[in-house]
């Protein structure tokens, strides 16, 4: 596999700040993945979380197809990519996030991991956007105020790549309106 990782690992390892410019956190996930995949895509890396680029055997096979204790340079090769790739996932994690993946060997895991624990999150998050934009209503605020709130939570919505089509967005607004605005709002559904 010919990557640019194998060209200049120290100037990629050195700038991956500045090619995934966020550090995850518990928050920014979506924005984190993005980054760091088109960075993989770019790098023609992807595999290594893929399963299509999977660690070759460590030791050659002998004539009879047995193991022997010559060590295969395809799998020294393998080592060195995805622990270079570990140190570039590494060095994009915030300091709450590091003691997840302490200790896990290969990038895989670690990505496997960090996926894992931070889909869920991401998935209850949006859950939550949701819920609180359809239960969002008028009350007190001024109209203003009220289509402001809206308009945060469904830009908050696209930000987690869960954008509200307008059809959804106009019925959201008129069911947050109190009974006073029934003509108005029979009128605007017909």
């Amino acid at each position: 596999m010919a990557s640019s990782l194998n060209n200049n690992p120290t100037f990629i390892i050195s700038n991956i700040s500045q090619l995934v410019s966020i550090k995850l956190d518990r928050h920014n996930y979506l924005l984190w993945k993005s980054q760091f995949m088109s960075v993989l895509k770019g790098h023609g890396l992807v595999g290594f979380i893929v399963g299509t680029h999977p660690c070759p055997n460590e030791f050659l096979p002998d004539s009879e197809g047995k193991e022997t204790a010559a060590v295969n340079p395809k799998y020294t090769e393998w080592h060195h990519q995805d622990q270079n790739l570990l140190s570039w996932i590494n060095a994009t994690l915030s300091e709450t996030v590091l003691p997840y993946v302490v200790g896990v060997p290969t990038f895989e895991i670690v990505w496997a991991t960090l996926d894992y624990r931070f889909s869920a999150l991401f998935r209850s998050h949006i859950i939550q956007l949701k819920d609180q934009i359809h239960s969002v209503k008028k009350g007190t605020f001024s109209a203003s105020e009220y289509l402001l709130n809206i308009k945060q939570l469904s830009y908050r919505l696209a930000s987690v790549g869960k954008p509200m089509d307008d059809a959804d967005l106009v019925l959201v607004t008129l069911n947050g309106l109190p009974s006073k605005f029934v003509a108005f709002k029979t009128s605007v559904k017909v």
